[in-house]
């Protein structure tokens, strides 16, 4: 049987896609299924993968968005294993052996991802700088202490670096198609709430960031996490095991939405969304201060806001500064006029 169903999502990236073809017909580990699944692409996308090898199959949907391309390609899949790319992301030659590495030798696991690179690009073929992208400290800290809790806590997995247990992906119900966004980091909850989640410390995959990127959108990520929370709070046996867990992580999802909302001048949706933040954790929360500041008349609150946005604007500039003061004492100039000539 082979070991694992690699699924790659697309609409409309035909260009972006063959990158993506060619990282995984170039991995180290050679024992996959490969599910294209087009989600009503109007472009060169079927002419991509046209020719390929007889392993890839093509699923040809009409448009419903990402998640449902995931769902079919959960549905299609025959492998114990599923590891997933998007059609914009490219993998490390040795991402499908290090995951599948690590299942293996540690059966009770249900998921594991590691860090990633993130590329600047606004075309597909580019160089990649590996560099982590959750940052190195936050990286060696995951290798430690991956698990729900620290998940609950803020999303650490990149759908691109998984490799998931068959079972457990259909146990927790695949994906929700009603998220336009975080619905990797809602897949993983579910997941993690069931079966230990781990992280490896290393950069195995490349997230480009273009354009197209749905999670450039600031509200509808805060928005889609609060989302997220209530629907992980029906489920009583989650919530049931992770209920306090659960209250403090969602306290801190409404305080985001809530301040972002402030920021927007949206004082009356601030006010819906920082008192939940409060009835769910009133203590050492800083949406207090911002709600007593959505209680204050509109001029008011935007005149507060814009000394905010000046102070930060003023650090910004400091640190800046001070950057370019370090690498002019670094980096003397080469007629040997620099700092102590």
């Amino acid at each position: 049987m082979t070991k694992v169903s690699v699924i790659i999502p697309t609409h409309n990236r035909a260009a972006f896609l063959r990158e993506a073809l060619k990282s995984v017909w170039g991995q180290t580990y050679q024992d996959f299924e490969l599910i294209v699944v087009d989600d009503g692409s109007e472009d060169d996308t079927p002419q991509v993968v046209a020719g390929c090898d007889d392993r890839l199959r093509y699923l040809r949907l009409e448009h419903r968005g990402v998640s449902a391309a995931r769902n079919a390609g959960l549905a299609a899949a025959s492998a114990p294993y599923l590891a997933f790319l998007d059609s914009d992301d490219i993998w490390a030659p040795e991402m499908l052996a290090t995951g599948i590495d690590y299942m293996e030798t540690h059966p009770e696991c249900g998921l594991v991802c590691s860090d990633f690179a993130v590329g600047e690009s606004g075309g597909a073929s580019v160089p990649v700088k590996w560099e982590s992208g959750l940052g190195v400290r936050r990286a060696r800290r995951l290798a430690h202490s991956a698990g729900f809790a620290e998940l609950a806590n803020g999303n650490f997995v990149s759908l691109c670096t998984t490799v998931v247990r068959t079972s457990a992906a259909r146990e927790a119900g695949g994906f929700d198609e009603a998220l336009p966004v975080m619905e990797d980091w809602d897949f993983a909850l579910r997941v993690g709430a069931r079966h230990p989640i781990r992280f490896i410390n290393r950069i195995l995959a490349c997230v480009r960031r273009h354009g197209g990127n749905l999670s450039d959108d600031r509200g509808a990520m805060h928005w889609a996490a609060v989302q997220v929370f209530r629907k992980i709070e029906s489920d009583p046996e989650i919530a049931g095991r992770w209920r306090r867990l659960l209250r403090r992580s969602s306290a801190d999802a409404y305080y985001r939405l809530g301040y972002w909302m402030l920021c927007q001048a949206e004082q009356s949706q601030a006010r819906r969304f920082l008192r939940e933040s409060v009835r769910r954790r009133w203590w050492r929360n800083r949406a207090w201060r911002y709600l007593v500041l959505s209680l204050m008349p509109r001029p008011v609150t935007e005149f507060l806001r814009s000394l905010r946005i000046r102070g930060q604007q003023r650090r910004r500039l400091r640190r800046m500064s001070g950057a370019q003061s370090e690498r002019s004492a670094s980096h003397p100039s080469r007629d040997g006029q620099g700092p102590g000539s």
